[in-house]
Formats: structure tokens, sequence, C-alpha cells
């Protein structure tokens, strides 16, 4: 085998190989995206999950906070980095050969050469904001909270309410005193009466003397 085959062969050869080193690392890219795949849809999944009660009970409390704390602007001063760019010369040159075109010469010209230099430095602008928008937040989610738990018996306004269709309800009515009588927190109040078509739960002593009489054990 001649010189000139010998390095057509490597050459192909070397050619060959970075092919298949791509190859496997484009397989190696695809199943981890397989792998991660999964983990992307749930994600996706579940940032579309919020129910539609759950929307329009949120876009009732922003209507309200936006009411009780309406948007405030306010402004700062904030040093914002800047960036410049210069030449400056280096001590060097830079030469350059060609031919004249008035003379027809072969003519070499040298000039200084230069270094292209990042200066930094910092100016004071002027930013804005809205002071209310924290609280108003806080207030948006607690207020849909409330009402979420108020009407259908938890956080999500996730099932049917826990008053009947032609009831003109809007929120749980139960005292301090009967949640107190109960035992229960207000979500589980509202999940028995939602559970028990509206029948409200019997007093802690009740469910005690079932307990007993269920086991025995009193």
């Amino acid at each position: 085998m001649s010189n000139d085959e010998s390095m057509d062969f490597e050459g192909s050869n070397k050619i060959t190989k970075e092919n298949s080193g791509a190859v496997m690392k484009g397989i190696s890219r695809f199943f981890r995206c397989i792998r991660v795949l999964p983990v992307c849809i749930i994600i996706f999944y579940i940032s579309g999950c919020e129910t539609q009660q759950f929307k329009n009970t949120a876009t009732e409390c922003e209507k309200l906070s936006y009411k009780k704390y309406p948007v405030i602007t306010k402004s700062y001063i904030k040093k914002v980095k800047k960036y410049t760019y210069k030449n400056v010369p280096n001590g060097g040159t830079r030469c350059e050969e060609g031919r004249d075109s008035i003379t027809g010469k072969y003519v070499k010209e040298c000039k200084p050469s230069y270094d292209r230099v990042k200066n930094t430095y910092y100016v004071n602008e002027t930013k804005y904001y809205d002071a209310n928008k924290k609280i108003r937040d806080k207030s948006i989610d607690a207020c849909t909270e409330k009402k979420c738990i108020n009407t259908y018996g938890n956080k999500e306004c996730y099932g049917n309410s826990i008053y009947s269709d032609n009831s003109k309800k809007k929120s749980l009515d139960v005292t301090k005193e009967q949640l107190e009588e109960t035992g229960l927190t207000l979500t589980e109040y509202a999940n028995y009466m939602r559970n028990n078509n509206g029948e409200r739960p019997p007093p802690k002593k009740n469910w005690k003397e079932k307990a007993c009489s269920a086991t025995g054990l009193c």
C-alpha cells in the first residue's frame, strides 16, 4: 500500500470514528431527554390543575384586594453597571504590504497597533415599583383560600359546594362556639357538611359515646 493510500485510509478511519462518536452522543442525549420527559409532563400537568371555581374565586378576590390595596407607584435610584470600549496603543506596530495604486510599486505601510480595552462605569437610573404589590398578593391568596374553604371545604375550590344549589348563603355559617363544641377545625367542619348533605357534625361528646359503644373499651 502506498503512502497516499495509507493516509487516505487513516483519514477515512478517523472520520468514521468521529461520526460514530457524534452518533453515540446524539443517542445519549436522546435517552437523557426521554428520562426527564415524564417529569416535564407532570410539571406541565400540575401547573394547569386549577379548577374553574378556583380561578373565578381568585379573580373575585383580586378585584377586592385591588380596591383595598390600590397600586401605589414609588421610585428609587439604582446604580447600573455600564461598559465602554476604546482602543489603546500597545507599543507595537502592524504592517501591511501591497501594490501602490498610482505607481504600481510594492510598498510596505506600518501603523501603531492597539488593544481593545473594556472600561466599566456606573450610572444612577430611576426605577419604579408598586409599594402595595406584596401585601395585595398576600391578600388575594388569603381571600381565595378562605372563600374556597368556606364554599367547598378545601383550599383548592375542588368539588361541589357544601351548600345546595338553591342556597343563597355565600359563606360557611358556623360560630367559634360550634367549632369548639365539635372539636373540629373549620376545614373538617366544612368537609363533614359537604359529605353529609349539609348536616352539621355532632358535638364532640357524641363522637366519644359512639366510639365507646362500638369498641366497648370505655
